[in-house]
């Protein structure tokens, strides 16, 4: 829109009588026209981002044994289940 308005061709957008808009269409194809590259389809965004080097949360079933509060700490401390 901007390079539509410093051109002057955003003056060709009249409402008609009828109250419906005209020269859109016309005024697009001008910019796709002169301004090609700014309606260029790319590539999707996530095809271009690849993250390497990241690892993964080990999901393994093995119990968890860490003490969860103050009691749960002091109670493994004294029951000799300390690894």
């Amino acid at each position: 829109m901007y390079q539509a308005e410093k051109t002057g061709e955003i003056e060709k957008i009249k409402v008609g009588e009828d109250g419906k808009v005209t020269g859109v269409d016309d005024l697009v194809a001008a910019l796709k026209k002169n301004h090609a590259a700014q309606f260029e389809t790319t590539p999707a965004a996530t095809d271009l981002l690849v993250r390497e080097g990241v690892k993964k949360l080990e999901t393994s079933n093995v119990e968890d044994t860490t003490p969860q509060t103050l009691e749960e700490a002091i109670a493994q401390k004294y029951s000799g289940d300390e690894e």
